[in-house]
């Protein structure tokens, strides 16, 4: 998955529906490596797909190793604030050239991975 498929997950995960829960609106707060979306209870966090020389998360399967190197890091001293892993979003096409993220689930193996 490329940056700009990256950017069409990430402004769809705006939508508060794909959360699955009485969400009523989504917050998106970005740092240089990552997007923290707050929704309801939950802070879901997403490492952007870059490669800044020092740090390669241009890889799907990097994301996914360094959101597991970040929960087990900060989870021996903050347990209930770093709770896992979660899947991947669910992308589907709405009409030709419009995608969308129907779902946050942790069963997908298909797009993206976040910490929650």
């Amino acid at each position: 998955m490329g940056l700009l498929e990256q950017e069409l997950i990430l402004s769809a995960l705006l939508n508060p529906a794909v959360y699955g829960e009485n969400i009523d609106k989504v917050e998106k707060i970005e740092t240089h490596i990552s997007c923290v979306f707050l929704a309801g209870a939950y802070a879901y966090k997403i490492k952007k797909a870059i490669n800044l020389g020092f740090l390669d998360f241009s890889k799907l399967d990097a994301r996914h190793y360094y959101c597991q190197e970040e929960l087990r890091l900060n989870r021996r001293f903050s347990k209930t604030l770093y709770l896992d892993v979660i899947g991947r979003a669910h992308l589907m096409q709405t009409r030709p050239g419009k995608l969308r993220a129907n779902k946050v689930d942790a069963e997908s193996r298909a797009r993206t991975n976040c910490a929650r």
